[in-house]
């Protein structure tokens, strides 16, 4: 081979990786969603991960003289980059089957963890039965929904 033709060749190699780098490069492929993050003295951080867990309705079944208070538990849990000089402010709400959204609520943890959250339900009256469910809907900073924790209830 001649040093024009290796010259051709390796003009060639660098005229075909640039044209097929540049075009898969144009091609969006999916990506990971990254967290949204806040800017802060210059640097990026992320937002911390909110999960939520709605436990259960106490109790789960009633049969009684109403009315009654149905008890909702459930918790929050945050991770990521959080300190007590960096606390993250979880807001929240409980929403219930009847359409009734409860005042947000705020919960602020100052490490890593979970915190247990609660709320009652007054219900019922006589002769009143009704199968029902709450649940905690997280409004910042990471918006999710918990599980529904249903109920069931009988009056005399």
């Amino acid at each position: 081979m001649s040093s024009r033709q290796v010259f051709f060749v390796i003009i060639a190699s660098v005229f075909f990786v640039t044209v097929c780098g540049t075009a898969l490069y144009a091609v969006q492929l999916p990506q990971k969603q990254v967290p949204a993050a806040v800017e802060k003295a210059g640097k990026v951080v992320p937002i911390p991960k909110i999960g939520v867990a709605m436990m259960k309705a106490q109790p789960e079944s009633y049969s009684g003289s109403c009315p009654t208070v149905i008890t909702f538990k459930g918790h929050i849990a945050a991770t990521g980059m959080i300190s007590a000089s960096k606390p993250v402010t979880v807001k929240y709400v409980f929403v219930r089957s009847d359409g009734v959204t409860g005042p947000e609520q705020t919960v602020t943890f100052t490490k890593q963890g979970a915190q247990t959250v609660s709320n009652t339900w007054h219900i019922g009256g006589p002769g009143f039965s009704t199968s029902g469910w709450q649940a905690i809907r997280i409004i910042s900073p990471d918006p999710k929904e918990s599980k529904k924790a249903a109920f069931t209830l009988n009056c005399n």
